[in-house]
């Protein structure tokens, strides 16, 4: 499958839930909770690159660094939606 070809680093504002139950189901994704708890966003950075990793957060401060990084893999920055009455 296509999702063999990434490998993912969640930061720990990620579910670590959701990192175990992607890895069940064959992705390469490491979260940050699993290395050192209270990594900086620049340190989340570093180690993404290193390892080549697209990171994974929730943590809208990581768009800042788009435009400053341009050798990492990627972001991906996901926002939670309240489910709202209709």
């Amino acid at each position: 499958m296509i999702f063999h070809i990434f490998k993912f680093l969640s930061d720990e504002s990620f579910f670590i839930r959701i990192v175990q139950a992607l890895r069940e189901k064959g992705f390469d994704i490491v979260s940050t909770l699993e290395i050192s708890f209270g990594l900086t966003d620049k340190e989340v950075i570093n180690l993404a690159k290193r390892q080549e990793r697209i990171i994974i957060t929730l943590d809208a401060d990581f768009g800042k660094f788009v435009s400053e990084e341009h050798d990492i893999r990627g972001i991906i920055l996901l926002k939670l939606i309240k489910n709202q009455k209709r």
